[in-house]
């Protein structure tokens, strides 16, 4: 519940009164021009007041901010004072929502003084007011309080925060942390928002007041990486998917929740009836706690769906009102339940509040993208899906995956996750248009081009088409692969060379120029100039012209005709200037009531008034004469004035002193101005925007004036009485809207418009859809606004008719936007048919829809009895795709519907070293090391032919046996040696038992339990003896031992080679390296006492025994060296006292010297690297690299390996068809030698064990986050 602007409720006996905002947009053009200092002083240099009689707050939209260094725009209240500073470095300029519109802080009041203050010697700064949003009040209802009383108390928590939207109405928000705030998706309407903190009370009238400018935090727009709603919302959320999550930037002060805890407390699993609480900013009937932070708790309603964590929705019943919509709902323990979003409590105990779970999984999920946080410390994982495949994982985790996280606890038995569809269209390389469905992997087995799961071979076939060749605007038939890696724009299936599609030309869109084909700019919404058209000088930009702005409609500026009105001018029409200014020349403005009033054009629209012209004059009265007129809505004639024709009545007027004798309104003098598309049978085409550039088409003025009234079937409950006119458009399988929230008149009341829309034929139309008022719009929510699932191809009519009996006529504006995602539709317009799934079920649907959903269309007519889906089948061992039926007339063996091809499940011959044969899939032979023999083999007869190799007995003899005949008598020396050709004498060598040595076979003395000291070796010398060195005693005795006995008594064993000759071992005592470094000399004993490190007998603190330090290498490895012979051999010392234990080396990029787009790894990305990319995509699966790509790629074992690194150009994970544009753009436009493809580069990659600079697919494969392209480790910091 969010408190919205001009919002009123029909109050029920029992309300109460509060106070709500009611708005009002202002355009207000106001520019300072460029201001200087020239003194050596700071300087107020410039100044302005911006006042807005009667209005009780105040929020500006600026623009053309120039600030330097040292410069300060001030914006100060009338009313109470309160500054608002900003300057060059205020972070609403980096924020990625900011588009050179700034907002600013809400202030209290009717006026704003402005004050540009800059340093000295600072020129050129400049402001412009764009807007201003006022806002006045009105008296609401209270509603949604739990009982006959309000039980909200006053609290006080800088984490709960107030969210303001331009249309001054509010809703509640929670901080968890500096800057991530959680509240309800409806809140989030009508951008840009201002978060609060710290609110004061309300007047003693009930008026809100705006907190200082250090307690309000603007939000200029949400973007992709600042913001996420739940689906729908705004405006079509959803109970219990009502949520928002939303980066808060910071003020020039510091942050909005500084102080506020990242690691919440959350409650997963709660019990009916239980005490919860709740804190927010909703309206009250208390004057001066409207508005403000009070809470209140309430047990859980007990009709909650069961159990209390599942999704959708949970239930409560503390007292809320408009306002509290996004407040945190807490359990007796202070742990987040969820979130506050709907009211239904009414003053007799009946009814709940509502809201949405905190363990909703998308809400859950976007917490992890938006605000890295780790939802109440990842305390409960459920399943995660990522193709097909379902792990338990946090949220966090899973994101940080790619995968989907179905919320805390759910179970991945069964799995829950959908299966990723395993066929699609194959085009047959070398037999252009032919196409058979097929696995990815039997596509490539085939030499075909795979068109990706889920495709179709039509119609229309998938498998060639026009394909023009972008520089030489010629065209070739070839298939979409081939035409996408040839650096071609494939033109479509299906589509032909004659006549030539390729004759490029200008091509107009939104005012930019493109050079395109004619069917490409079509394709993209555009509109073609025609073959050879070109884009300089640009053909599309839009003509310039006097556009009347400011307060008073008195300054004139060139403008074209879309920026005119975005500003809230009036544009004067193509070929007027502002050379003589006509937005200053009034004119005669006749009024309804047959007065004049000498004004300028804009007030007269404002009066809605006839304006006659500039320079018109009022004496003698031009407006009290009266003529015949037609009203718009039909009827008779009548007399009126000319105002009142074109005004009130909307009417063709005859001209002053005409009359109704004879009457001018024959059918005759009408037709010329009935609208062109009064009957459906003349519907207006819509055009439904592409998908690029833009998916908003430009809104058209139309009129109902002198329509007829229409009688189709009622939709959605609504029977047109009105008159209307028609329109169509084709459906794209996407989600479609049309409105008429688009107001071109901004002084005259908005046109009372419904819009019913229907498919079929004129003749016989069936409902998708109505709407009457759209509460969402901004413009007026008397205007309409209808979102229909549009079926691919299908033609849906719009019809546009007025609310009311007979009267209502008027202009309007339609605009058309459209999806990006494909949907399935409520209302069946196509023909319907069987639609298979990958799981082998089957359901009735159109084409479209079945598309959508990931199904393989049977055709218009087919039916799911008997089911038609199919499955794998085998056919002497060759696996292919086949309905049950059609796999048993072939005589083969079905093994169930939405069974695949991949891995194969046909049997067939698999040898064994032992010349065993096994009829096995190719998965169980490889995993039991055997050889395949591949499709339609068999093992009758038995095609497997016993291994052999040399065989070296124990006695030195030689057998030509099979490996396991070998294993009892000898070593075998490996499959194709032979006795001929094998000399077994240098398969022997010595053999130690402790320190006697004899020469066996490493067979025989491993069974023995020997040492086996190589091969060839030989017992003299003796490799059996063990080294001796001095080990030295107490009071200095020395002995030659081994160093195992020299250790086993307690000695300190000098090294191998060493003697007693000298003095080692006097005195006894020695250098003790302490923990943390400190060195000191002792006894052996006391160093060990300590804690410490004995150095060795004889050892001094001189000597720098003491100063080992971690030194890791280039390979990731470390050892504890002093840290001057780590720098001697190349590695990198760590910190005296740390050890490898506690040191994180940094590893190396497992794609380092591997270029992204380099398929044959030769240092450049360039033309010689498509083949060798086109085969990975083929065939990315295989370990081995196909011949094809050996033959064209020197080396190419070793790149191959490497197909990961070089083939994900997209950056996004895999290898695959995705990678296929961005390898064309940079072959298009190559790198430097050197270089890879920049759209995946490596960067830095944070491992739990340190940093790694890696291509982001290797970091997510090692479970690593990549830190963002352009970084690397040396200025990344890890968490």
């Amino acid at each position: 519940m969010i408190a919205a602007a001009g919002l009123m409720l029909s109050a029920s006996s029992s309300a109460q009164p509060a106070l709500e905002f009611v708005a009002q947009h202002t355009a207000y053009d106001f520019d300072s021009g460029f201001q200087s200092n020239q003194t050596a002083d700071r300087a107020a240099v410039f100044g302005n007041t911006a006042a807005f009689p009667g209005a009780h707050a105040v929020r500006l939209t600026l623009a053309s901010l120039a600030l330097n260094e040292g410069d300060e725009l001030r914006l100060i209240s009338r009313q109470d004072g309160i500054v608002q500073v900003i300057t060059a470095d205020d972070p609403q300029f980096s924020h990625p929502g900011y588009h050179g519109e700034f907002t600013s802080i809400i202030f209290n009041g009717d006026a704003v003084d402005f004050e540009l203050v800059l340093a000295p010697g600072s020129a050129d700064a400049r402001y412009r007011i764009l807007s201003a949003d006022s806002a006045r009040y009105i008296e609401g209802g209270i509603a949604t309080i739990c009982g006959a009383a309000d039980n909200r108390t006053l609290q006080n928590d800088t984490c709960t925060v107030r969210i303001v939207n331009s249309g001054f109405g509010w809703g509640t928000g929670n901080m968890l942390g500096t800057n991530c705030m959680v509240t309800a998706g409806h809140v989030m309407g009508g951008g840009p928002w201002s978060v609060q903190r710290n609110v004061p009370a309300s007047t003693a009238s009930g008026i809100p007041i705006f907190p200082a400018a250090s307690d309000q935090f603007t939000v200029p727009a949400l973007t992709p990486t600042t913001g996420i709603l739940a689906p729908g919302c705004p405006g079509g959320c959803v109970i219990g998917n009502d949520w928002a999550v939303v980066r808060v930037p910071d003020n020039i002060t510091g942050a909005p929740g500084a102080g506020c805890n990242p690691q919440y407390n959350c409650a997963f699993n709660q019990s009916t009836n239980a005490a919860l609480t709740s804190r927010g900013y909703g309206i009250s009937a208390t004057a001066t706690r409207n508005g403000v932070l009070k809470g209140a708790g309430g047990p859980s309603h007990p009709g909650s769906p069961p159990p209390f964590n599942s999704p959708p929705e949970f239930r409560h019943r503390i007292d809320t009102t408009r306002g509290d919509s996004g407040s945190a709902v807490r359990d007796s323990n202070n742990r987040i339940v969820g979130f506050h979003t709907f009211g239904g409590c009414t003053a007799n105990n009946n009814g709940y509040n509502g809201g949405t779970l905190l363990s909703n999984p998308q809400l859950l999920t976007a917490l992890c993208q938006i605000c890295a946080l780790q939802p109440c410390g990842d305390q409960l994982p459920g399943a995660c899906c990522y193709l097909g495949n379902c792990t338990t994982l946090g949220p966090c985790a899973c994101a940080a995956n790619g995968g989907t996280f179905l919320g805390p606890g759910s179970p991945c038995t069964p799995n829950p996750c959908p299966a990723v569809p395993a066929a699609g269209a194959c085009c047959i390389s070398g037999a252009p248009g032919t196409c058979q469905v097929a696995t990815a992997q039997e596509c490539a087995q085939l030499g075909g081009a795979y068109a990706g799961a889920g495709t179709t071979c039509g119609p229309p076939a998938p498998c060639l088409g026009g394909c023009c060749e972008v520089l030489t605007s010629t065209c070739n038939l070839d298939t979409p692969i081939g035409c996408i890696t040839s650096g071609g724009s494939y033109q479509g299936d299906g589509t032909t060379c004659a006549p030539n599609p390729c004759n490029s030309g200008a091509c107009c869109l939104s005012g930019q120029c493109f050079t395109r084909s004619a069917a490409d700019c079509a394709a993209g919404g555009g509109v073609f100039q025609g073959a050879g058209a070109a884009c300089t000088p640009n053909p599309c930009a839009a003509p310039t012209a006097a556009c009347c702005m400011g307060a008073n409609q008195q300054t004139c500026n060139l403008r074209t005709q879309a920026a005119c009105a975005a500003a809230g001018g009036t544009w004067l029409g193509v070929g007027v200037n502002c050379a003589i200014n006509l937005c200053r020349v009034p004119g005669a403005c006749c009024l309804p009531n047959g007065t004049c009033n000498y004004v300028m054009q804009a007030v007269c629209d404002e009066q809605r008034g006839n304006f006659l012209g500039n320079g018109s004059l009022c004496a003698p009265n031009p407006c009290a004469a009266t003529g015949a007129c037609c009203p718009g809505t039909g009827g008779g004639c009548v007399v009126v004035t000319r105002a009142q024709c074109f005004v009130n009545l909307q009417g063709l007027y005859f001209g002053d002193g005409t009359n109704c004798a004879p009457n001018p309104c024959t059918a005759a003098n009408i037709a010329p101005f009935v609208p062109p598309n009064d009957l459906c049978a003349n519907a207006v085409p819509l055009a439904v925007p592409g998908l690029s550039p833009t998916l908003l088409s430009p809104p058209r003025s139309h009129t109902t004036r002198f329509a007829g009234i229409d009688t189709p079937p009622a939709c959605a409950a609504i029977a047109p009485s009105a008159p209307g006119v028609w329109f169509r458009l084709t459906g794209n399988g996407r989600s479609i809207t049309v409105s008429t929230c688009v107001n071109p008149f901004p002084y005259q009341e908005p046109y009372d418009t419904i819009l019913s829309v229907y498919c079929g034929t004129c003749p016989g139309l069936t409902c998708v859809t109505a709407n009457d008022d759209n509460p969402n719009c901004s413009v007026n929510n008397r205007l309409s606004s209808v979102t229909f699932c549009a079926e691919n191809g299908q033609t849906y009519f719009i019809l546009v008719h007025g609310f009311g009996a007979g009267a209502a006529v008027g202009e309007f504006r339609l605009q058309v936007t459209t999806s990006t995602a494909c949907c399935t539709s409520t209302v069946a317009c196509a023909p319907l048919g069987a639609c298979c799934f990958p799981d082998g079920s089957c359901l009735q649907r159109s084409a479209s829809d079945c598309a959508c959903l990931g199904g393989v269309f049977r055709g218009v007519g087919s039916t799911c009895a008997p089911n038609p889906c199919p499955g794998a089948c085998c056919i002497d061992g060759l696996c292919s795709w086949r309905t049950s039926l059609d796999c048993a007339n072939a005589g083969g063996v079905y093994y169930g519907n939405g069974s695949t091809c991949v891995p194969s499940p046909c049997e067939h011959a698999c040898c064994f070293e032992d010349g065993s044969c096994q009829m096995l899939t190719t998965t169980a032979c490889l995993a039991a090391n055997g050889d395949s023999w591949g499709p339609l083999s068999s093992c009758t007869p038995n095609p497997c032919v016993p291994v052999t190799g040399a065989c070296c007995r124990f006695d030195g003899g030689c057998d030509d046996l099979t490996q396991a005949a070998c294993a009892t008598v000898g070593t075998y020396m490996g499959g194709g040696t032979t006795c001929a050709t094998f000399d077994c004498g240098t398969a022997v060598g010595a053999c130690c038992f402790g320190e006697q040595c004899t020469i066996l076979s490493q067979l025989a003395c491993t069974y023995l339990l020997g040492n086996f000291r190589g091969l060839g070796s030989t017992c003299s010398p003796n490799p059996c003896l063990l080294p001796t060195g001095a080990c030295c005693y107490a009071f200095g005795l020395c002995a030659v031992v081994t160093s195992t006995q020299c250790l086993n008594d307690g000695g300190a064993y000098l090294g191998d080679g060493s003697d007693c000759d000298g003095d080692e071992c006097d005195p006894y005592y020695g250098a003790c390296c302490l923990p943390f470094g400190p060195c000191t000399v002792t006894s052996n004993a006391d160093c060990a006492a300590q804690g410490g490190s004995f150095q060795g007998f004889g050892t001094d603190c001189g000597g720098g025994y003491c100063e080992q330090v971690p030194c890791c290498f280039a390979d990731g490895s470390c050892a504890e060296l002093h840290y001057l012979v780590c720098g001697m051999i190349g590695g990198s010392p760590g910190f005296l006292g740390d050890t490898c234990a506690l040191t994180a080396c940094p590893q190396p990029a497992p794609c380092a010297g591997t270029l992204p787009g380099d398929a044959n790894c030769d240092g450049a990305v360039n033309n010689f690297d498509i083949d060798g990319f086109v085969y990975g995509v083929l065939f990315t699966s295989s370990p081995t690299p196909p011949q094809g790509y050996l033959d064209v790629v020197a080396g190419g074992q070793d790149c191959w390996k490497d197909r990961v690194c070089w083939g994900d150009v997209n950056c996004d994970s895999l290898f695959n068809n995705l990678d296929i544009d961005p390898f064309v753009a940079c072959v298009l436009a190559p790198p430097p030698p050197g270089s890879g493809c920049p759209s995946c580069m490596p960067q830095a990659c944070c491992l739990p064990a340190g940093c790694i600079e890696a291509v982001p697919a290797m970091c997510h494969s090692l479970g690593g986050v990549p830190a963002g392209a352009g970084s690397d480790c040396g200025s990344t910091v890890c968490p």
